[in-house]
């Protein structure tokens, strides 16, 4: 996916290429996804590498691909739906695209669904994926069921919160069993931290000091 002119990029392309053929042996095409017209147009001018080396790559622009639309029944495919959101989701008809592929989730399984919506997080942009994830969230699909990124970012945040909990025990305990008294604000206040750091700085100070207001000093 090329979304902007690059002239450093064009000229890895002939690598690529290189090393698909020397592993194969078979004739390779170069064929650049661009979601714009004029960096497509960039992308398709001849690559001067030396006399009698020439790479004309091929690319594929929003202009050359159909819009699916909410009801158009002619192009039933997820994956035309999702090369169209992929196309034209940043241009005028954008949401268009994106509510057209989310109809079709209810055709997969969640298997399914999880991929196209993970191969979308890897491509979109910042913007349309948030478009897409608001359409989501306002209808009948979670986005976050089928969201990779989210999953993974729900994992690392419960990680966290189990660090902290974790933290927030330990000087708790060390506490209690040096016969510290801890009164409902000071138990309120270490319960309520959620700074991994300063309750580790009150678990080291707990080790030593004579008074529980001590840990905050």
């Amino acid at each position: 996916m090329q979304r902007a002119i690059k002239p450093e990029k064009r000229r890895t392309w002939p690598s690529y290429v290189a090393d698909v053929w020397r592993r194969t042996g078979k004739p390779v095409y170069l064929v650049v996804i661009c979601p714009d017209d004029k960096v497509a147009e960039w992308a398709r001018q001849p690559i001067e590498i030396g006399p009698q080396v020439t790479l004309t790559p091929g690319a594929i622009s929003p202009s050359m691909v159909p819009l699916v639309g909410r009801d158009d029944e002619q192009i039933p495919s997820i994956d035309m739906a999702v090369f169209s959101a992929y196309m034209h989701s940043d241009g005028p008809h954008g949401e268009q695209a994106l509510r057209a592929l989310i109809e079709r989730l209810d055709l997969l399984d969640v298997a399914d669904a999880e991929f196209y919506i993970g191969s979308l997080e890897e491509t979109l942009s910042t913007q349309s994926l948030e478009t897409l994830e608001g359409l989501m969230s306002s209808g009948t699909h979670d986005f976050q069921i089928y969201s990779k990124r989210r999953y993974e970012e729900g994992l690392a945040e419960g990680r966290d919160e189990a660090r902290i909990e974790t933290e927030q025990e330990a000087v708790l305990n060390v506490l209690a069993v040096r016969g510290i008294a801890v009164d409902p604000e000071t138990l309120e206040r270490i319960r309520s931290c959620q700074d991994f750091n300063i309750l580790k700085v009150w678990h080291m100070r707990a080790v030593t000091v004579d008074e529980v207001a001590e840990i905050f000093t």
